[in-house]
């Protein structure tokens, strides 16, 4: 064999665009150094390489900053966080603060956003000062949660002394809207009159109730203040998270529907699907978002976005009713950009359903579900049909390639994301049709997307359940939870994405077994951010932290991640 065939070997690992495989390059690496096949004297020469002076002096170290900092623009944050181990050297240039005020600004926007750009002069320049400090600590983390490496777990049974049945109607059915959670909080509905907020990060647990405990409506929750409606007299009352004070009330003219919240700002309207919404700044007066350019009157409302650090920008996704057979595509997208209540910018996209196998059944389903997947801008359009970008003759613009070993992409699941700060639609996929053994209901595409990774619930073994993370194709993450190792996960983690598994969902939310049947029991739902990850159902939720600062309150509890 010729001296450079691990070269030649290394080089022929490659994808079938031409890429290398960089997964199975490292994977082969590792195995090698992991394996009994290097002599000792062979291992002492690659120490020596890799401890070489001259390794710390190479063109990483040389380059002006202004350079570095567009070279590092193309660097994932996984690489970056690597290039800290080379040497001191190494660590040091990358830990300048202009190099960590251009990273900071690239993959944490909405942190800079918050923190840096409304200072003064003096403060920013203590802010600089602990930047090389604040930086290593977000990748760090950001790096942990796309891994699963949670800092600790906690259970919480609904079947506790503060809440012995909640969220139950009338005929003692559960409802689905009962609990909710937002940047750190949750918030349970209990006997319609109550809302119990707790927060995770303080363990502060507080009731709220009406005065003459009159039932609520609509409830939102923001990340200041918890939203409720009531029916007579009609009003909104909002009651500040942050600190003690008195509820703030504003009555209205009829009875509303609570869209959604963020900060100090609530968008109501007069029914689910009406074009008549309405924006209150909480203890400001209502004021009315005008209509776009064009007659929204047939149209659905989808959603809603507020700007991650622009107060006075709000976003409105608009879904035209279908016009069988009359145009190209199936369905289209309107997105309508607000400042001050007043339209400004506007997008129109089409939309076509994917043409895997599974997704066939559901290509009638063409209602679109809009929710942020980051805190950055970044929104996912979803829906069982898989519906993507196309253009106004009905061709697809784009569909991602995939970087996982599986070659079967007519099972892919699609979805399409829009940035809000560039205007920019994206094509999304990953294998969630062969990880989900279930035939699929519309309820189940409420699962949790953040990140360009994609969260469900499913069966596993008898009595047990498992939350999986799905990345997206193309993204590369290449941190894997040793818990994928075990027998019972049920497929192919390598070709699918998986990024990891938490197990025993059930096991632990019903120890005594007596939960209802999978097809019965349609009340889990998944939430989450950079900091928690949530799931319930009806016996209780589970709470994932990868927050190191934060320690889960007791309930049932451990500190040891997978």
């Amino acid at each position: 064999m010729g001296s450079n065939s691990l070269v030649k070997v290394l080089n022929g690992m490659r994808l079938a665009d031409g890429s290398f495989d960089v997964n199975l390059r490292k994977s082969a690496i590792q195995e090698l150094l992991d394996s009994r096949t290097l002599t000792f004297d062979e291992l002492r020469l690659l120490k020596a390489h890799f401890d070489k002076p001259t390794l710390c002096c190479d063109i990483i170290a040389k380059l002006p900053v202004e350079i570095l900092e567009l070279v590092l623009h193309h660097v994932s944050l996984d690489d970056y966080i690597t290039m800290f181990r080379v040497s001191r050297v190494w660590r040091g240039t990358l830990l300048s603060e202009d190099v960590c005020a251009s990273m900071l600004r690239l993959h944490f926007p909405a942190t800079w956003e918050r923190e840096y750009v409304p200072l003064d002069d003096i403060t920013k320049k203590a802010y600089f000062e602990k930047i090389g400090t604040l930086l290593p600590s977000l990748c760090l983390k950001r790096q942990r949660r796309l891994s699963g490496k949670y800092h600790s777990m906690a259970f919480y049974p609904f079947d506790n002394d503060s809440v012995e049945h909640p969220g139950r109607t009338s005929s003692g059915e559960w409802h689905w809207d009962t609990f909710k959670y937002k940047h750190g909080r949750v918030a349970i509905m209990d006997q319609n009159y109550c809302i119990i907020v707790t927060n995770l990060r303080t363990h502060v647990s507080v009731r709220y109730t009406e005065e003459e405990r009159r039932a609520f409506g609509y409830w939102v929750l923001s990340d200041n203040y918890l939203v409720a409606s009531v029916r007579y007299p009609p009003r909104l009352i909002a009651w500040p998270l942050d600190q003690e004070a008195d509820p703030i009330t504003i009555y209205l003219e009829s009875i509303i529907v609570l869209l959604a919240a963020s900060g100090n700002r609530v968008l109501f309207s007069s029914s689910h699907y009406g074009s008549d919404v309405s924006l209150w700044y909480i203890g400001q007066a209502v004021r009315k978002i005008c209509s776009p350019s064009w007659d929204t009157s047939s149209f659905n409302l989808r959603g809603f976005i507020f700007h991650p650090t622009d107060q006075e920008r709000l976003y409105v996704f608009y879904q035209p009713p279908g016009r069988d057979g009359e145009l190209p595509f199936d369905t289209s997208l309107y997105i309508q950009e607000f400042f001050r209540g007043t339209p400004e910018k506007s997008w129109f996209q089409p939309l076509v359903p994917t043409g895997s196998r599974k997704s066939t059944s559901f290509k009638r389903w063409t209602r679109l579900m809009i929710a942020a997947m980051d805190d950055e801008g970044r929104v996912s359009i979803r829906s069982p049909g898989g519906y993507i970008p196309c253009d106004e003759e009905g061709e697809c613009i784009q569909r991602p390639p995939c970087d996982h070993d599986d070659r079967d992409l007519s099972c892919r699941w699609f979805f399409t994301s829009f940035n809000i700060l560039t205007g920019e639609f994206k094509t999304h996929a990953n294998h969630l049709w062969q990880t989900h053994s279930q035939d699929g209901t519309y309820g189940e595409f409420l699962h949790l997307i953040w990140r360009d990774q994609t969260f469900l619930s499913q069966e596993n073994i008898h009595d047990m359940g498992q939350l999986v993370a799905l990345n997206s194709c193309g993204t590369q993450h290449r941190h894997v939870s040793p818990n994928l190792e075990k027998p019972f996960v049920g497929f192919n983690y390598k070709r699918t994405g998986t990024a990891f598994i938490f197990d025993n969902l059930r096991g632990i939310t019903d120890p005594k077994g007596e939960h209802a049947g999978r097809n019965e029991d349609t009340t889990e739902r998944h939430w989450g951010d950079d900091d928690f990850i949530v799931w319930s159902n009806k016996n209780g939720y589970i709470v994932w932290s990868f927050d190191e600062t934060t320690t889960l309150p007791k309930r049932w509890t451990h500190n040891i991640g997978p």
